[in-house]
């Protein structure tokens, strides 16, 4: 099962400004993706009522008529936003790439601007005579094939650029009085108070009673539909007399819009309206009424109106589908280090240290006393000098020791976030070989029967020897797997299941290897913490030691960098779930009853201790 859909940071936008949110997709099995799209539709939707005539036949044999009137709705796109390209946008590339996916839940985040210009969202009181926008997210498997989500409407309220109002001057002579009208504003908007000035000249024999209010009409075919505003009455006017009459009258906040697009329009007017004696006056000012709502409060009571939750008295900040912002720098520094200095821990808990602006190591804090241990942090190697790695509730953030700031956005110039052997239009190889785990997942009777496993391009698996009836498996033959890297594959997913002899095998949980944070023609060998991908339901626990090479170039020298430190900010991360604390109970059951030693990660009551395991 695949499934895809949108979030939206902030329900009721603006237009002009950034529409923000994220794409979750969610799988149940591992499958290729090559693009997800987002794109908005603008649609009008009206309707018109057309007489059927159909001739029947009774049961003696006559024909006869009837007459049926039949309600066809019509629906047209008024606008068709360009579809933005989440996954090229997230890799920096202009080609669909492809990504494999792991059972798991995935957002992506995306911003999208729509122009100015475009007709505001409205409806009629009816609300079958409307203009909505939907957004929608498509998604394009390996193969090509398309598959499109439902959407919702995003209501499009109001445009930020209020304009500068002028007068404006209507006349009309045709209905026995001489009429000029005056308003403040020639293209007033919803919200808007509009001054008028009336100058009238009854010519008529009766006392002439004005009243004035804002029309708003749609007219397609035979259908016809109208929507009025409140009244301002004017002062009487005397028969035989000149009279000037000064009032104001405010554009409602769900008064539709002038729209026109094609052959379906909504016309907007100021309506003076009357009767002198038995003689009615009914006048029609065509004006042009807009959405340029001026103040956060009217923009957050339209807003309400086609549903938005979004209050625009308020900023609003967008951090991606992190929903919050990174840790701040002091809570995650070392304070009685440098800046840029940080503490590491080696598996037999002695420290060492690290400078990020030179990624050299030392065994004192001072950096004068260097050292053959790796610098730890290899994808943070791969940044700009003065740039670290952390890790928050298992999600990556940014750590820049230049300007002692924090963030979730990758520092590096867009041209350097590369992928090498797609930026080089070759194909790479990814050879991978597992040495241990520790801590694994049980997810049936006993103790698991782990296997690694990895996907090939032609979606075939690649699979080790089954470890038989091990928490913490020791892989000793058949341990290495080597697959062909596409030239458009962006990432890599090793997989451990637990193999059943009945039934389907389980999935034990996976380590996602993403090609643009891992350093090309180097063998790294380091402890990876197996990964859910954000589903809730599977308990996934353990580590597993990995040596990996993404071999891109052609030498056969390649340099092996065993890892044998953390940063402190690299801490497992278990989700505090009734199914994690039913799985670390199982397994301490378990190692109990066959008297194992205890997982370095978890303590027999059920504490979980972020520490690093021993090689």
């Amino acid at each position: 099962m695949l499934d895809f859909f949108i979030t939206l940071t902030h329900p009721g936008h603006i237009l002009g400004e950034p529409i923000q949110g994220f794409v979750t997709v969610t799988t149940n099995s591992p499958t290729f993706i090559k693009g997800i799209t987002v794109f908005v539709e603008g649609i009008f939707h009206t309707h018109y009522t057309e007489t059927i005539t159909t001739t029947e036949t009774d049961k003696n044999g006559r024909q006869f008529q009837t007459t049926r009137e039949v309600e066809t709705p019509i629906t047209t796109v008024i606008y068709s936003s360009p579809k933005y390209p989440v996954l090229e946008e997230l890799h920096n590339h202009n080609i669909a790439l492809t990504t494999e996916l792991a059972p798991g839940s995935y957002s992506y985040p995306f911003v999208m601007q729509l122009p100015k210009g475009i007709p505001s969202s409205c409806f009629f009181n009816d609300r079958d005579v409307n203009v909505q926008y939907m957004i929608r997210c498509e998604l394009i498997k390996k193969n090509g094939s398309k598959t499109r989500s439902n959407g919702f409407v995003i209501p499009l309220c109001v445009n930020p650029d209020y304009h500068l109002p002028r007068p404006r001057v209507f006349c009309d002579n045709s209905s026995g009085a001489n009429i000029q009208l005056t308003l403040s504003d020639d293209t007033p908007s919803v919200g808007d108070i509009v001054q008028m000035t009336l100058q009238c000249t009854n010519l008529l024999r009766d006392q002439l009673e004005l009243k004035a209010s804002f029309v708003a009409t749609h007219n397609y075919k035979n259908t016809n539909v109208n929507f009025r505003s409140s009244e301002f009455v004017f002062q009487p006017i005397l028969m035989h007399s000149t009279s000037t009459l000064v009032g104001s009258l405010t554009i409602p906040l769900n008064l539709p819009t002038t729209t026109h697009s094609g052959e379906f329009s909504i016309n907007t007017y100021i309506n003076i309206h009357g009767k002198a004696g038995r003689k009615t006056i009914n006048i029609l000012f065509p004006i042009e009424i807009g959405y340029d709502i001026k103040g956060p409060q009217l923009m957050t009571e339209r807003s309400r109106l086609f549903g938005g939750r979004r209050d625009f008295t308020k900023t609003t900040g967008f951090y991606g589908p992190h929903f919050r912002m990174p840790p701040s720098y002091q809570t995650v520094v070392n304070r009685a280090l440098a800046p840029g200095i940080e503490q590491i821990l080696t598996v037999d808990q002695q420290p060492y240290y690290v400078s990020h602006f030179t990624r050299q190591t030392s065994l004192t804090p001072d950096m004068n006393n260097p050292c053959a241990l790796p610098y730890p942090i290899y994808n943070a190697a791969m940044l700009p000098p003065g740039w670290s790695i952390g890790q928050d509730y298992g999600e990556w953030y940014f750590i820049d020791h230049n300007t002692q700031t924090t963030s979730w956005i990758d520092p590096r110039p867009l041209e350097q976030r590369i992928i090498p052997h797609i930026a080089q239009g070759k194909e790479a190889r990814f050879e991978v070989e597992i040495v241990k785990a520790i801590g694994l997942p049980v997810l049936g009777w006993g103790c698991p029967d782990p296997y690694a496993c990895v996907w090939d391009n032609n979606e075939k698996w690649i699979k080790t020897n089954t470890q038989s009836n091990s928490l913490d498996p020791v892989f000793t033959k058949n341990n290495k797997i080597s697959i062909i890297v596409s030239k458009e594959r962006t990432n890599v997913v090793v997989y451990l299941y637990d193999y059943h002899r009945i039934g389907w095998d389980v999935f034990m949980g996976a380590v996602n290897f993403d090609l643009q944070y891992f350093p090309p023609d180097v063998i790294i060998q380091d402890w990876y913490q197996l990964s859910n991908f954000g589903n809730k339901s599977t308990a996934v626990t353990g580590k597993v030691l990995l040596k990996v090479c993404y071999k891109v170039g052609q030498s056969n020298e390649i340099p092996t960098v065993i890892i044998n430190g953390h940063s402190p900010l690299y801490r497992d991360y278990y989700p505090d779930t009734c199914v994690v604390r039913d799985q670390i109970k199982k397994q301490n059951e378990l190692r109990k009853k066959k008297k194992m030693r205890e997982n370095p990660m978890m303590d027999y009551e059920g504490h979980i201790i972020c520490m690093t395991p021993f090689l």
